[in-house]
């Protein structure tokens, strides 16, 4: 049987934290250890943390960093992983007991890259009603929706960080996302760049955490408009979508987000819309997020551009043509890394 290992990132939420641990140590089969990363100057989750690894079964870890941000957590947990499966969930969500025991069926089949579930808001059990979850339209729409379930098992582009398990060996985490604290959208890069790469990733409504959505010690706060938070999202956002997307769907991405785009990131349809509604958020959302995309834009082409230089100078070397992002890339299987090289990321 595979190995599993569960990385959570948390910061100042120590009361939630716990509930998440306890929900842990109750799974059916429970995982091979469990990685818990804090920031240095947590004291109470660090506390928090100790007190239950002296109480439970589970072998765990505690690692510190004093790098700001998820991503920086992510890859520090990422990087001590042992288990060829692992399952990333948020601090402030109460896994089923059935949760890693759903999560490991699906993985016989050497085909799936990845397998997530539903987030079920604040503990409150509702009926499936979404038709489609975790798509990326070719236009450049995302639909998530992951939390609001399905009838039945969906083959999907997106998973949700809050309920998601992959296997170790594919994940690679954005070195150049903007934002520090939540990097809003890095679990996009993660599905896709593992799509690119010709797995499938499976959605299941059946495997479900408690999701209670708690407070950010950032300036991306749940229901408010920070400017620089949605300049952040849509930076992260579209650039992610130019480097995944096929190229013919490039300027469909461009003229949807500027054109139209969605609530969280209005184009300048959406806007004038807004205006006529006398819609605050969609007013205030408007330049934030065309701010963002044009940036994005700007950091794809230079990027282009710095990898064609640097592929001419180190022709023939295949450590360079592998990129930033894959430092252990020599602990990869031989077919994983002609994927890799093939899709030159």
């Amino acid at each position: 049987m595979m190995r599993v290992s569960v990385v959570i990132p948390t910061f100042q939420r120590p009361n939630r934290l716990v509930r998440c641990l306890r929900g842990i140590s109750n799974q059916h089969q429970l995982p091979d250890e469990v990685i818990v990363v804090c920031r240095s100057t947590d004291f109470p989750s660090i506390r928090t943390v100790n007190d239950w690894r002296t109480d439970s079964v589970v072998c765990s870890r505690l690692l510190l960093v004093d790098k700001p941000g998820q991503i920086a957590a992510l890859k520090t947990g990422l990087a001590a992983v042992t288990g060829e499966v692992v399952v990333f969930t948020d601090d402030d969500t109460v896994p089923a007991s059935d949760w890693i025991e759903r999560l490991l069926t699906y993985y016989d089949d050497p085909t799936i890259g990845g397998v997530g579930g539903r987030d079920v808001i604040n503990g409150v059990h509702r009926q499936p009603i979404a038709r489609r979850v975790g798509v990326l339209t070719w236009f450049g729409k995302l639909i998530g929706n992951h939390h609001l379930g399905c009838e039945s098992v969906q083959e999907v582009d997106v998973l949700k960080g809050a309920n998601a398990s992959f296997r170790t060996q594919l994940v690679s985490f954005p070195n150049f996302f903007q934002g520090d604290g939540a990097e809003v959208h890095n679990e996009v890069y993660v599905c896709l760049r593992i799509r690119r790469m010709g797995y499938k990733l499976v959605y299941d409504p059946d495997i479900q955490v408690d999701h209670f959505p708690a407070p950010r010690f950032d300036v991306d706060q749940r229901d408010m408009v920070v400017p620089l938070a949605i300049r952040n999202a849509t930076f992260n956002f579209i650039v992610t979508c130019f480097m995944f997307l096929p190229r013919s769907s490039l300027v469909s991405v461009l003229m949807y987000n500027i054109l139209i785009g969605h609530k969280g990131g209005p184009g300048f349809l959406r806007f004038v819309l807004g205006l006529a509604r006398k819609e605050t958020d969609i007013i205030s959302s408007y330049v934030p997020c065309q701010l963002g995309m044009w940036q994005a834009i700007h950091h794809y082409v230079r990027s282009r551009a710095r990898d064609k230089w640097d592929s001419q100078r180190h022709k023939g070397d295949d450590s360079a043509r592998l990129g930033p992002n894959l430092e252990d890339s020599k602990q990869l299987p031989e077919e994983v890394l002609a994927k890799i090289k093939h899709l030159n990321l």
